[in-house]
């Protein structure tokens, strides 16, 4: 039996950007039908998530390229990813960011 495997993301409404926010020190929490399934704070993403995305811009300069208004871009995780089943609903959270939620199909 061949078994699929697909990936996926969920967006939150935009969020203004706010010069010395600490993303670094925020901590985002992610539960899997109500029970806490992990969590883990900005840092854990390359010392800080704004550091990530400033690594990628200046790696796509090299190449000529770069990023444009409106590119999604997914600095990385603060836990390593999880496995689901269909009908799950995974709901994340952070301090100074909309909650999210998604039921997987």
């Amino acid at each position: 039996m061949r078994t699929t495997r697909r990936a996926r993301i969920v967006t939150g409404p935009a969020v203004a950007f706010q010069p010395g926010l600490d993303l670094p020190g925020r901590r985002l929490t992610l539960r899997i039908d109500g029970a806490l399934a992990a969590s883990g704070e900005g840092r854990e993403v390359f010392g800080d998530p704004l550091a990530a995305v400033a690594w990628l811009a200046r790696r796509l300069a090299a190449f000529g390229t770069g990023l444009k208004a409106g590119d999604i871009v997914l600095a990385g995780s603060v836990h390593a990813a999880l496995p689901l089943r269909p009908g799950t609903l995974v709901e994340a959270d952070c301090d100074v960011l909309p909650p999210v939620a998604v039921r997987t199909r």
